[in-house]
This record gives structure tokens, C-alpha cells and sequence, in this order.
């Protein structure tokens, strides 16, 4: 058998990108699952017929049998081609997503199998034959993911962040002509025709955040992805580059191997593409027939969100709260705020509740808490919803949440935030800090959180969660909801748990979050605030007693 050999030079990350003198013509492949014969021989057959010759073959999912050589075993049809006694006539390369992991291991870096067969590695970003090609081998695994270490075929946080911080220090975004990952990216589905949607099964809950991450960063031209077991292509949608400049992208799902004629069992896709380096602004920026917002870029799709809002009917009740999406109906972030609860300029509030004030945020205790030390951190200058604070607000929050953790150190505590877009006041947002005692485990808070979320918005309702590392304001960016009705949660270990409220006229909505609290309590009854209020003389001494004891971990002091 050939040796394997690392990546020459010329296939290593090149920060240039050269004029290209013609159109790349290219090959992308699903699954090959050890299918050597099968795949080459059809490559073979359509680089030697009217189409060809083909440039480059790129190839997503799982490309190794279980039984192959690579994973400890042997495959006979995959080592003729790698032995040489089969040609393999169009350069090839691939990324591993399925039962390879070994092979991952043993070669991160990637490295030639055999003449016009390669292996890019686990992560990165490579310019080959004039395209600039990003990246990631191995399928999303929680506990891979947070420990940040990657394993076997799993890639991790560390992974995702290398590529992340290279294509910010190299101007990457919007110069990569294409993304190759095996999964998914999360919410590619957004933006799109419902019924579009609807009419494939399929579309529900596939994806991983990760690769959702990579391709909204990096804007790619092209993403081609497999392990759904099908193809689909999505319509193309645009991404906003700067204030006067978009770009087009393509996602591309493609099927296993096989000698099936159904259109859904495609596995190879054909395109002749000119590098971005080589086209002008208008070829950029062109869009094709039925282009969509993007699903994941904020800024190029609130004019559209802005534009729906004026048309929407969200005051006609949608029985069905399954599909009634808050995606495209955001509450413009305005109104009337001389009646706040929370803004200290109106004569009104009841400042004998108030703790603690920083120069950007303070601390209160609630009406109607729920237990001894329950308290609000509400940021002074009137903001809707923790994705809109700013920096210094955030910094002060984090302060606060350290020195209540450290109040509590003993006690299990959860933080939450509510996001309802309210229709007759413009919400000033706060976190609830709720301690739970020490018997409570962190599966339990998740638990009775997930068991809320389904109850009152149904079993399919999408529940992002990431682990300590990922910040409160960050998970909200990562869960793409910056401009959505949302429920976030910082559970006792730090992990964060955020889903998107999709419709906020559900009875139970109000109480996602002192609900599930009441109930790991023990304190059912006490769910509705309404029924816990005090008189004014109960509440001073209620947060005497807080400051007392919050005064020695109080950094505004």
C-alpha cells in the first residue's frame, strides 16, 4: 500500500487569493461509506464523458466503512483504490464525519492516502486549485463539545473557535467559496416558505449549532453537508457583508452512495465555480429567482423583519401554538416607558425594594418573591432584553452574579430571563436570581425546565444548551434569538439553557422560569407572584435583611 503523507505546502492555508484564470469545475459527495468502486467508477465515467473533465472531488459524511482497514479492519475495494490498482482519475478530497475516528486521530493534519486521494484533516482552512475551502471532520457530541477536548470522531468548542478566530485575523468572511462539514448547520431551515418546511419531514430538529456557527461566520459561497440520509438543496439566501455589500450562499445536502435513481438518494452534485477573488462586486451580490434572508444574519434580515411587522396579524389567535413562530414579528424596540416598573426616573417605583446600585445596573428584590433572597438585576437605562445591553451593563451583571453565587455559595442558584414582547408597554429587562437550597441536583433544574418548555409550547420547541464557558448574552447570539421572544436560563453549573418563545399569548408563558423554580421548591402555589405580594412594611424589611446579609459580597460598596 501507498505510505500516507502529510499535505504539501501548496495545500496548506494561503492568506492570497490569486485571480483565477477560469471557472473550477467541481464534484461534491455524500456518504461514501467505503463505496470506492461505486463512486469512482461513476466519477470516472462523467470526468471522461461530454461534462468533464472535472478539477476537484470533495466528499462530506462518513467516507470509511465500518469494516475498513482505518477503523481496524479491512476493506478490500477501498485498498485496491488506495494500493493503486484501481485509478482514481479526479483529484479527491475528504473529510471524515461517521466511524473513521481513528483515522482522524492519527491524522489531524490531514495527509495523502494515495496519488488523487486526500484527507484534509480535522479542522481548517486549505486553498486548493484557486477555491478557498473551510473545513471540520467529525460529528457534534455534548460531552466532546464542552470538554473541549476532541476525541475519536468528535470535534470540540476548541475546534470550532480556531476557525472562528481564523477567519476574523485573515478577513475570511465572504472569501470562502465553500464550506464542507458532515452535519448540518442548526436553523438553515429559517427564513424559508413554510411550507417548504411542512412538506419535508426531515427539515425538524436536524442540525448542530457548531457548524451553524462556522457558516454564519464565515459567509461561505457554498456549503455542501451530509449524514441526513437525503438530498436537499435549500434556496439560496443572502448574507450581509458591511453597510454596502451582501453576499449569496447555497446549502447543499447530499445522500449516501447507492444505485438509486430517486431524486431525494442524489449523491453527487456538479457546479463550475469562479473563485470569489477572481469576481466583481455585481457577481457577488448578484441574487438568484426565490432568494431568502438569511437564517442567521441579524442585520440583513431586519429590514425584511421590519417590513413584516407592519403587515403582521399577530392579534389574530393561532390555535395551533405548534407553528405560531415569533421569526419575523419583532416588536420594534420603542414605547411607552414613563410607567416602568423599573426605571427609577418614574416617581412611581418602589424603590424600598432596591438593594444595591452600580453605576450601570442595580439589584432589587421582586414583588412577590418567591423565596428569602430572591432577587432582580435590572440594568438602569430602560433595555428590553439582555441581547440589547451594552458592555459596561453586561460587565456590571457578571459582577453581581459572582457576588450572589458567592452569597449562596452553599445553595444551589438559577438565573433567568424572560423576553416577552409585550404589546401595550416597552419591557425593561431583568434576571431573576433564585436560590433552591443544596438538594437540588442540576439534571433536576433541567429537567423541570424542558418538561415547562414542551408543556406550554409543544414537544418540538428547540432547546439550545451550552456549558459554562458560553456567557448569558453569548448563548443568546450562539442560539441565533438576538432578535427573537426568548426564555434563558443559567442552571447551577453554569450551563446555559435558552429556547425561543414562540408565542407569547399562551397561557403559562408568563411564568417559564418561576414556575419550574416553584415546583423544585416544593412551592407550587406560589408560581403566580400575584398571590405571594406583602404589605410595604414586610418588603422594607425583606430587603433590609438582604442588604445585611449581601453586604460584605457587594462589590458597588
Amino acid at each position: 500500500m501507498a505510505e500516507k503523507r502529510k499535505l504539501e505546502d501548496a495545500e496548506q492555508p494561503n492568506e492570497k487569493y490569486l485571480k483565477a484564470a477560469h471557472p473550477i469545475k467541481i464534484l461534491v459527495c455524500g456518504d461514501v461509506k467505503g463505496e470506492f468502486s461505486r463512486l469512482f467508477n461513476k466519477v470516472n465515467d462523467l470526468n471522461a464523458g461530454p461534462s468533464g473533465p472535472f478539477d476537484i472531488l470533495f466528499c462530506v459524511g462518513q467516507f470509511f466503512s465500518e469494516e475498513d482497514e482505518y477503523k481496524g479492519a479491512s476493506n478490500e475495494d477501498s485498498l485496491a483504490f488506495i494500493a493503486g490498482e484501481k485509478p482514481i482519475n479526479v483529484p479527491t478530497y475528504f473529510i471524515e464525519g461517521g466511524h473513521g475516528s481513528e483515522f482522524i486521530d492519527k491524522n489531524p493534519d490531514g495527509c495523502r492516502l494515495c496519488q488523487n486521494l486526500t484527507f484534509l484533516g480535522r479542522s481548517g482552512v486549505k486553498y486548493i486549485s484557486g477555491l478557498n475551502i473551510m473545513y471540520l471532520s467529525g460529528v457534534y457530541d455534548s460531552y466532546s463539545f464542552k470538554s473541549s477536548i476532541s476525541t475519536l470522531q468528535n470535534y470540540s468548542e476548541i475546534d470550532i473557535r480556531k476557525l472562528e478566530q481564523q477567519v476574523k485575523d485573515h478577513s475570511l468572511t465572504g472569501k470562502i467559496d465553500i464550506l464542507l462539514t458532515s452535519e448540518w448547520p442548526q436553523d438553515i431551515t429559517k427564513q424559508l416558505p413554510q411550507d417548504q418546511v411542512d412538506n419535508i419531514p426531515q427539515l425538524k430538529n436536524i442540525g448542530a449549532i457548531p457548524t451553524a456557527r462556522l457558516n454564519k461566520c464565515s459567509k461561505p459561497r457554498y456549503h455542501f453537508s451530509a449524514l441526513s440520509g437525503f438530498f436537499y438543496e435549500r434556496l439560496p439566501y443572502v448574507s450581509k457583508l458591511d453597510d454596502n455589500n451582501t453576499t449569496i450562499t447555497r446549502f447543499i445536502s447530499l445522500a449516501p452512495v447507492s444505485d438509486s435513481k430517486d431524486k431525494i438518494a442524489k449523491y453527487l452534485y456538479a457546479a463550475k465555480l469562479t473563485p470569489v477573488s477572481g469576481m466583481d462586486v455585481e457577481q457577488i451580490q448578484k441574487e438568484p429567482p426565490n432568494t431568502t434572508a438569511s437564517p442567521y444574519d441579524v442585520d440583513a434580515n431586519r429590514l425584511v423583519r421590519e417590513k413584516q411587522l407592519q403587515k403582521s396579524t399577530r392579534g389574530q389567535h393561532n390555535h395551533n401554538k405548534h407553528n405560531n413562530h415569533s421569526h419575523g414579528v419583532r416588536r420594534p424596540m420603542t414605547g411607552d416607558t414613563s410607567q416602568c416598573w423599573f426605571c427609577l426616573s418614574n416617581p412611581q417605583v418602589e424603590k424600598h425594594l432596591i438593594s444595591s446600585i452600580g453605576d450601570e445596573t442595580y439589584l432589587a428584590i421582586p414583588k412577590g418573591s418567591l423565596v428569602p433572597h430572591h432577587c432582580l438585576i435590572i440594568p438602569l437605562a430602560h433595555t428590553n432584553d439582555l441581547a440589547s445591553v451594552n458592555q459596561q451593563a453586561l460587565s456590571e451583571i457578571n459582577q453581581y452574579i459572582t457576588c450572589l453565587r458567592q452569597l449562596h455559595q452553599e445553595q444551589k442558584v438559577i438565573i433567568f430571563e424572560r423576553n416577552l414582547w409585550l404589546s401595550k408597554v416597552s419591557t425593561h429587562m431583568h434576571l431573576q436570581v433564585v436560590p433552591l437550597g443544596d438538594s437540588v441536583t442540576n439534571e433536576q433544574c433541567y429537567e423541570v425546565l424542558e418538561k415547562d418548555a414542551k408543556h406550554f409550547l409543544g414537544d418540538d420547541i428547540q432547546i439550545h444548551v451550552f456549558d459554562k464557558s458560553v456567557g448569558l448574552k453569548e448563548a443568546i447570539d450562539l442560539a441565533g434569538l438576538q432578535d427573537s421572544q426568548y426564555f434563558l436560563a443559567e442552571l447551577p453549573d453554569g450551563r446555559k439553557f435558552i429556547h425561543e418563545i414562540t408565542d407569547n399569548r399562551i397561557r403559562g408563558v408568563m411564568n417559564l422560569g418561576r414556575r419550574p423554580c416553584a415546583e423544585l421548591l416544593g412551592m407550587l402555589e406560589r408560581e403566580d407572584w400575584r398571590e405571594c405580594t406583602m404589605p410595604i412594611e414586610e418588603e422594607k424589611k425583606a430587603t433590609a435583611e438582604f442588604k445585611k446579609n449581601f453586604k460584605a459580597f457587594d462589590f458597588t460598596n
